[in-house]
This record gives structure tokens, C-alpha cells and sequence, in this order.
């Protein structure tokens, strides 16, 4: 088999995938759908996308690289947990959120996240168990903090 990429497009709104995902739906879930997800190495966002709802690549464990448009507004509860190999993220400058728990989290070969200082709020456990994350640079733009956000 081989690997998938998918480049998504859609006008406006919110993206969702997977289990427990809301919001405006561009395919269906993970596990219906596209059955791939342990195949898909790449993902590029179109720049109608504002903001990457809760669940929407869980457990993509082969996912190694995403590219986000610049209006990507918010991430929320565990976009991209458990994307074991996922290598960097650079979250996009029009970015003022990463929200609620464990958006990066087990995100084991991450070695680079960017945060522009855009982002206001960094949720709890947002990049915990990122073991290969050797240093995170909050900028000072963030006044909430979580707890535990790296460890």
C-alpha cells in the first residue's frame, strides 16, 4: 500500500475529522472513511480553513508533516494527539489559540513547534510527552498558560 496525501480545500469554516469531531464536516471520520489513517504522511491545508477541531487527526500515528494557511485561528482538543510521527509544526502567525487539552500531545518524534506571538492562550498538556521536543518558546504574547504544557 501506499502512502496518502491529502490536500484540503474548503471556503470558509472550521475543519473536523474523526471521532467526537463538530462542526462543519469536509469527509467523515478517521475510522468510516478514510480507513488510511495510519497510511496518510502528509497534510496541506487550503486557506479556507479557520480553526482545526477537537479530534480531527487523532491517532494519525504515520501523519509526519502539516502545512496551515495563515487564518488557521485556533487548535482544540487533541488535534493531533497521539501523531507519533510527526516531526515539526509551525503554527501560523494568524493563530491566537491553542486550546483546551493535549492539542500536540504524544507527538513523540516532534522536534520543532513555532509559535508566533499571535497565540494568547496555550491549554493544558498541549505538548506533553513530546519527547523529542527539546525546548518550546512561549511568547509573551501568551497571557493563559496550562499546566503541564511540556513534560
Amino acid at each position: 500500500m501506499g502512502d496518502y496525501v491529502i490536500t484540503i480545500t474548503v471556503n470558509s469554516g472550521v475543519f473536523s475529522l474523526g471521532n467526537g469531531a463538530s462542526g462543519t464536516t469536509v469527509f467523515k471520520g478517521a475510522n468510516a472513511t478514510l480507513g488510511t489513517r495510519n497510511m496518510l504522511k502528509r497534510v496541506e491545508f487550503g486557506t479556507g480553513i479557520t480553526a482545526i477541531n477537537a479530534y480531527c487527526f487523532y491517532q494519525y500515528y504515520s501523519l509526519e508533516s502539516v502545512t496551515f494557511p495563515n487564518n488557521i485561528k485556533t487548535f482544540n482538543n487533541c488535534s493531533f494527539y497521539h501523531c507519533y510521527n510527526l516531526k515539526q509544526v509551525t503554527i501560523p502567525s494568524g493563530t491566537t489559540a491553542i486550546n483546551a487539552a493535549t492539542c500536540f500531545s504524544s507527538c513523540y518524534r516532534l522536534v520543532s513547534i513555532s509559535i508566533p506571538n499571535t497565540v494568547t492562550t496555550i491549554g493544558y498538556l498541549s505538548f506533553q510527552s513530546d519527547y523529542a521536543l527539546k525546548s518550546l518558546s512561549i511568547p509573551t504574547s501568551v497571557t493563559s498558560l496550562g499546566g503541564s504544557v511540556i513534560g
